[in-house]
């Protein structure tokens, strides 16, 4: 290979590099930008709603009596952190009227509006600040699927600027936090079962399981849909291991089983309100 090969070979990595940083720029900028702009929908003003603290249901007896109610006044109550209200409020109006709504992303938004505000673009912005994590998240995943550095870029790259991804790391909603931890604990689950095949590691593999266990545990109370994805694990790991009952799939069973009584009392929230439910 002669000089000019390697210099042209050394520009296009350079080049490729420079690419890729500024789709990221780029895909950040978009994330970050006019969060204040855009319609403050339905969904989110539920969500500014569970995170006063106050229900649906106290709101129309409260103030929807036959009396003209001013928006200023609706926003300021219902709309924002007031003293009347803690994070077990929010909690609680998801169990009585949305217990199919974990709890999860409501808790720290609520926080997040405390400590910041309760600006539009304040509270779009935890969404967009977890949906950068979906990046190294992605990256991880690829890196345990191929081992290859090219492949998590490109992965990168493409999620920066989807517009899927864009559109709902605006949105005052749980979807970004679902997305981290569906592929945060798809990439553990592959580092658990790497580990788990190899006698040298297998201290580590038993805390990387426990981490596994964790991820779920976040994962199922950020939604319901998150059931899907620990199923969808356990039919990897039966057909990986041949459909053979050996350490693997018992680390598993073990993990999610773990996952599954961790998140057992908002089971339990979700069948009790169960008739309320299927009224909607």
């Amino acid at each position: 290979m002669n000089t000019k090969s390697i210099q042209n070979g050394r520009l296009h990595r350079i080049s490729l590099k420079f690419l890729i940083v500024v789709i990221l720029i780029t895909g950040i900028w978009f994330r970050f930008t006019n969060l204040d702009s855009k319609v403050y929908s339905f969904d989110e003003s539920i969500t500014s709603l569970r995170i006063s603290g106050y229900t649906w249901t106290e709101m129309v007896q409260q103030d929807f009596q036959g009396k003209t109610i001013s928006v200023a006044d609706l926003q300021r109550k219902y709309q924002q952190i007031n003293a009347e209200k803690g994070w077990l409020d929010t909690v609680k109006g998801l169990a009585t009227e949305e217990p199919q709504l974990s709890p999860l992303y409501f808790i720290f938004a609520r926080f997040w509006v405390q400590l910041f505000g309760p600006q539009v673009a304040t509270v779009r912005s935890l969404s967009a600040l977890i949906s950068l994590l979906v990046f190294p998240s992605i990256y991880w995943l690829c890196w345990e699927l191929f081992r290859s550095a090219s492949v998590g870029w490109i992965a990168v790259t493409i999620v920066a600027v989807s517009p899927f991804h864009v559109l709902y790391a605006q949105e005052a909603r749980p979807y970004m936090m679902f997305a981290v931890l569906v592929l945060l604990s798809n990439a553990i689950l592959l580092r658990a079962i790497a580990l788990q095949n190899s006698p040298a590691t297998s201290k580590l593999s038993k805390a990387v399981w426990s981490i596994y266990a964790i991820a779920l545990s976040f994962g199922l109370y950020s939604s319901l849909l998150f059931f899907l994805v620990v199923f969808a694990h356990g039919i990897y790991v039966i057909i990986t291991e041949n459909w053979r009952f050996g350490k693997t799939l018992i680390a598993y069973l073990l993990a999610s089983a773990a996952a599954i009584t961790i998140f057992a009392p908002w089971i339990w929230i979700l069948l009790y309100n169960w008739e309320k439910l299927t009224q909607q």
